[in-house]
């Protein structure tokens, strides 16, 4: 077991449940997030906002001078936007990029030089099948998770000859707080009537029946321990299948049936 691991996004759902498995296994956690965890908690947290550059690398600094090495990255901060493309605001959806993408790549970026110190160094960001399958009303979420994706595939064909493995771990419905998290704008208008507010009420009921978070923690825990990560690894059986009929299906089709599910 490697012994010590970076998560972000540690003070709620996907990212507080990881921190609390590996605490349990004896591993040296450091969480992050914005915020500190609600839960009690029994490893060490630190703030930063992963979109600004300066706090990034005063996280690096401070976790290079107390530890000396990091074994595992996982990138899992993030948050939703619910609203039409139409109405979205530009900026919302910076700050969305800047959160839910450009912080993965600025910590990744920061922190190659401490996992190359590892003998075992890995990489995992948390993505989502929504990343592969666009998701209407939720489009910037989706938007940000597949570019996610591509960066996770990226970095792993840049970094295999350092030794640095990488993959991206894609969860579907979960029961998270990730669901009150989201940011959702949306109004009843003349255009679009109340599509959105269904779909968005279609998206949260979905979501509390989903997974439970630890379906995604035993998910990432099978590919640390794999000799090589897969490159994307999708979570749960009924998922798998979804991708799988997503991607032989004629792209029409695939999003027909999408928009009979969320879009209509």
């Amino acid at each position: 077991m490697f012994k010590h691991i970076l998560i972000t996004g540690a003070s709620s759902g996907i990212g507080l449940a990881l921190a609390q498995y590996y605490t349990q296994k004896g591993v040296r956690v450091i969480g992050v997030s914005r915020h500190y965890p609600q839960l009690p908690y029994d490893w060490d947290h630190r703030l930063a906002d992963l979109a600004e550059a300066e706090q990034v690398r005063a996280l690096v600094q401070g976790i290079e001078t107390e530890y000396g090495h990091l074994d595992v990255l996982i990138n899992n901060a993030g948050y939703g936007i619910a609203d039409a493309l139409e109405y979205t605001d530009t900026d919302a959806m910076r700050r969305m990029f800047d959160v839910n993408v450009f912080g993965a790549f600025i910590l990744t970026k920061a922190c190659l030089g401490l996992l190359q110190r590892s003998r075992k160094p890995q990489v995992v960001h948390i993505g989502s099948v929504a990343g592969e399958i666009p998701i209407p009303f939720q489009a910037v979420y989706s938007m940000c998770k597949a570019a996610m994706h591509t960066m996770s595939d990226a970095w792993r064909l840049e970094l295999q000859p350092l030794g640095i493995d990488v993959c991206a771990v894609l969860p579907g419905d979960t029961r998270t707080g990730f669901t009150q998290h989201r940011l959702i704008t949306a109004k009843q208008d003349a255009r679009y009537g109340d599509r959105i507010t269904r779909s968005i009420a279609k998206m949260a009921r979905d979501e509390q029946r989903g997974m439970p978070v630890d379906a995604v923690v035993r998910t990432v825990n099978r590919q640390l321990k794999r000799k090589r990560m897969k490159a994307r690894v999708t979570v749960g059986l009924s998922y798998k299948l979804i991708m799988l009929l997503f991607k032989l299906m004629p792209r029409r089709l695939s999003l027909w049936l999408v928009y009979r599910l969320y879009g209509r």
